[in-house]
């Protein structure tokens, strides 16, 4: 079965000389929600299956979130929220994170899921403590948590690094204790630092109603689509040094083709 939600913190890389396309993040049969251009990005993928729109919580000022509501039986919402916070925030940027978060505990939604990488490696989320003094940044955040009635679910380390010590970073809160089940920790994707954290979410959504277009490719008509295909100036098609808009007129000019020659 496919996941219904994914979210993915730190979609660009710390160095990076050209901006990805937002079109580069599409997956077939999901709903991509993207956070605003400017910092790492936070990206969220709701299943088509699912009812889904995009909000804003708090202010919206802060970069790395996003956030959607998911509609469930009944009419009710879930509100799910994907935030990275760097390790090197600003002040002020630390402030309009938290009160995103005091935001979200009392957006008008009957369920709540924020996950994120929150980079407080000094909370021990087991025994709900910190070990750092009054005014520290990891204090007041485990404070607004606890103020917001979340549960924290993420109890093992996410994070490990050759010569470090683990730490639980990456976390997932709810507003109500039993919303999560079947938690797993699993191996890094690629090169990542970060396990993958896969987990149940016990929430009776309601499916939307979807159709789909079956082309007959069997029926088409390929000698027509030859000809079609043998008449475009792909050399004109292709002359931008970008990959990325090469790719895209080339995959049009096919829809084209299919859109003409082949019945459904």
């Amino acid at each position: 079965m496919e996941p219904q939600i994914i979210a993915i913190m730190e979609v660009y890389p710390k160095n990076i000389s050209t901006a990805a396309l937002e079109t580069e993040f599409h997956i077939d049969n999901y709903q991509c929600y993207l956070s605003a251009p400017g910092g790492r990005r936070a990206l969220l993928y709701i299943h088509n299956t699912l009812e889904s729109m995009d909000v804003v919580v708090g202010c919206g000022t802060y970069v790395d979130a996003v956030w959607c509501t998911v509609t469930v039986n009944g009419g009710d919402k879930l509100l799910v929220g994907c935030v990275y916070r760097s390790p090197n925030i600003s002040a002020s940027d630390e402030e309009q994170l938290n009160d995103m978060i005091i935001q979200a505990s009392s957006f008008k939604a009957s369920h709540k899921l924020i996950m994120g990488d929150f980079n407080h490696p000094d909370i021990d989320w087991i025994t709900g403590s910190c070990c750092r003094g009054p005014g520290h940044s990891a204090v007041a955040f485990l404070d607004i948590v606890n103020d917001a009635f979340l549960f924290q679910h993420c109890l093992e380390p996410t994070h490990s690094r050759p010569g470090q010590v683990p730490n639980t970073l990456d976390l997932v809160f709810t507003d109500e204790e039993e919303m999560i089940g079947d938690l797993e920790y699993i191996t890094p994707l690629g090169k990542s630092q970060h396990v993958i954290i896969h987990f149940s979410l016990t929430c009776r959504t309601r499916l939307k109603e979807t159709t789909a277009t079956v082309y007959r490719y069997d029926k088409a008509d390929y000698d027509g689509m030859y000809s079609y295909l043998s008449a475009v100036n792909w050399d004109a098609l292709m002359e931008s040094d970008q990959v990325n808009t090469c790719w895209i007129n080339f995959e049009e000019k096919l829809k084209e083709a299919r859109d003409k020659f082949v019945t459904f």
